[in-house]
């Protein structure tokens, strides 16, 4: 069965109603191409059909939009009760912990303080979460496959989600392995059980020794014992917890690693300064955790706020129409079209700048004072001659708390970089006392 594309939908709008051009037909397009609408060219010509005499094209046009919409709507709560269908055969909908991780990864958050805390003897002290005062309301929204109960995957590339990179701890547990050659190789040992024997030990690497062509890993009952019985088996990346029925151990803490852990320290750290700052918006926590993240310590008495018009203009700065903007923030927003859009103009904390063409790339920041009256300098690096920063004005006088005050940033950036190269800078406010920095990433593509 063939469906309907937009080009048939041109055709048949001209056929049917004579119209060959509206302002409606770029919202249909983009419905068309979405892949879960199935409309057969029947389908749209029976909803583009004028209904009675006189009823206008515009009126077909909307109804055939409403219809690819239910279809949209009808074609995604088909997936979700085919993917429900196979999550609830094997997990259930309950938010309870099943594996450990939710329960480690909310204890980290807001954890309360416990004493004579260690995993196995390793790392003894008091366990506590960022926020150990904080209460944590739990809800299931993703599931096995780590996604929701959909095909539709979840990106963080939304301005308003705070992005997370992994995270170190101050705790090191040192092992060292002697091969054969002489060669010594340093690194991690979480291991509390029998001595190893007195002697040298073959190493099988587990992509060499497994049951499963496509693992590398030392996953449950994917070894073959015959090849790794008496051997030191390992896995590239790191390892998480046995999960083997055979280990009988039980422990109340753990030591893991990976994003999904300095998570919860970020979240943590958002309850903290809500606590303090009740007032403060999501997007002005953001910006306080952004400037002050350090690799010196740093005091910012700024933040970076937005509000739900800046995120609203961001979206028309990404071409969504209005009703997909009322999907995205539940409200009606039209985009005016006397005004010329820029994701560049969004209120954020850092700066990216994707070159295309050599040319002065112009940004505007407004930030807030959180600390008072005071002159900050402006301070900027670039990795690259490649690229020239201008910020204006470089000096930035406040008198009051909550004063806002807005600067121009101009790139100047030059193609002398390959194109798919990086490269990273700052720029710094700074009073002499406190530090307020912006990262820079700037992209060649050209």
């Amino acid at each position: 069965m063939s469906y309907c594309g937009f080009e048939a939908f041109k055709v048949l709008a001209k056929n049917y109603l004579d119209v060959v051009e509206s302002e409606l037909f770029d919202e249909i397009k983009r419905l068309l191409e979405v892949e879960e609408i199935k409309m057969t060219p029947a389908d749209v010509g029976e909803n583009l059909l004028p209904k009675s005499e006189g009823e206008e094209g515009e009126t077909c046009l909307r109804r055939l939009i409403e219809a690819l919409k239910e279809e949209k709507e009808e074609a995604k709560r088909r997936v979700e009760e085919e993917c429900d269908s196979w999550i609830l055969s094997i997990e259930s909908r309950s938010p309870r912990d099943d594996t450990g991780h939710g329960t480690h990864t909310s204890s980290t958050a807001a954890g309360s303080v416990v004493q004579g805390a260690s995993l196995l003897g390793f790392a003894n002290g008091t366990a506590r979460g960022v926020a150990s005062r904080a209460r944590v309301a739990v809800y299931k929204v993703c599931w096995i496959n780590g996604v929701p109960a959909s095909s539709y995957s979840v990106r963080n590339v939304a301005p308003w989600i705070t992005t997370v990179g992994a995270g170190t701890i101050d705790r090191d547990f040192p092992a060292l392995v002697i091969l054969s050659n002489g060669q010594n190789y340093t690194g991690a040992w979480l291991f509390k059980g029998d001595a190893l024997p007195p002697k040298l030990l073959s190493f099988v690497y587990a992509g060499n020794a497994s049951n499963n062509d496509t693992e590398y890993l030392c996953y449950l009952e994917t070894l073959i014992p015959e090849k790794v019985k008496g051997k030191i088996a390992h896995q590239r990346g790191v390892a998480s917890p046995t999960g083997l029925d055979s280990d009988t151990r039980r422990v109340e803490f753990n030591i893991l690693s990976g994003t999904s852990l300095s998570c919860p320290h970020v979240s943590g750290l958002a309850a903290l300064l809500k606590s303090v700052h009740p007032q403060w918006s999501p997007a002005a926590i953001r910006s306080a955790l952004m400037t002050t993240a350090y690799k010196s310590y740093k005091d910012g008495k700024q933040i970076i706020d937005i509000a739900t018009v800046d995120y609203l203009d961001f979206l028309c700065a990404m071409d969504y129409t209005a009703s997909d903007i009322e999907i995205v923030s539940r409200r009606n927003y039209t985009c005016d079209p006397s005004k010329t859009y820029s994701v560049a103009d969004l209120n954020y904390p850092s700066f990216a700048v994707y070159v295309d063409v050599a040319d002065e790339y112009k940004y505007t920041r407004t930030v807030t004072s959180v600390g008072g009256a005071g002159t900050y300098s402006v301070k900027v690096t670039s990795e690259t001659t490649a690229v020239k920063i201008l910020v204006e004005p470089a000096v930035l006088n406040f008198r009051e708390v909550n004063e806002k005050k807005s600067y121009a940033v101009t790139f100047t950036v030059d193609l002398s970089k390959p194109s798919g190269s990086s490269s990273f800078g700052s720029i710094e406010w700074s009073d002499e006392k406190h530090v307020v920095p912006s990262t820079v990433a700037v992209s060649w593509n050209h």
